[in-house]
């Protein structure tokens, strides 16, 4: 089996593009399964708002699902496909994400949303005596770069002869 190195190599890189400010950032041509569904084989993070991107996923469902999600896009198996929605769900183990094969019309696959399986939203209600100064749960770009990195520094990696890590295949 191939190693998948580059491909966590290349979602890191673009995970830190969002940190540090971008809006989005493609990973290019780490799932090209997606094609047969319409999709493109890069994928692209963006960062999103309440509905829909990372941000999304951290603010709706806590920021140590986010890097799992990432996961999931990586390492994930196909397991739906919509064609009505133009949707493909990738799932690892208990973790899913789904991936958006089209933008605006245009032919893009991008990280739309993703949660744990069975586990409950991060509502954002809050309920106390005195003020409060949020109303919602937190989530940063800060919180990004280190669950996610978190995440996949766990993933088993071997280092080639160029010195560059590699996940284990």
């Amino acid at each position: 089996m191939e190693s998948k190195g580059w491909i966590v190599t290349a979602v890191e890189a673009a995970i830190i593009e969002i940190v540090n400010g971008a809006e989005e950032s493609t990973a290019k041509g780490i799932r090209p399964d997606l094609e047969q569904y319409g999709g493109t084989g890069d994928v692209t993070f963006i960062w999103g708002d309440k509905k829909k991107g990372l941000y999304h996923i951290g603010y709706r469902r806590g920021p140590e699902v986010v890097g799992n999600v990432i996961k999931a896009v990586i390492m994930g198996n196909i397991v739906r496909n919509s064609e009505i929605k133009k949707t493909v769900t990738l799932a690892d183990n208990e973790y899913e994400a789904v991936l958006s094969l089209d933008l605006h019309g245009t032919n893009q696959t991008w990280l739309l949303t993703g949660w744990k399986e069975n586990a409950p939203d991060e509502t954002g209600e809050v309920s106390t005596q005195s003020g409060t100064t949020q109303i919602g749960p937190m989530f940063s770009r800060s919180d990004l770069g280190a669950g996610t990195y978190k995440i996949l520094s766990k993933l088993p990696r071997e280092v080639n002869d160029t010195g560059q890590k590699h996940l284990l295949s």
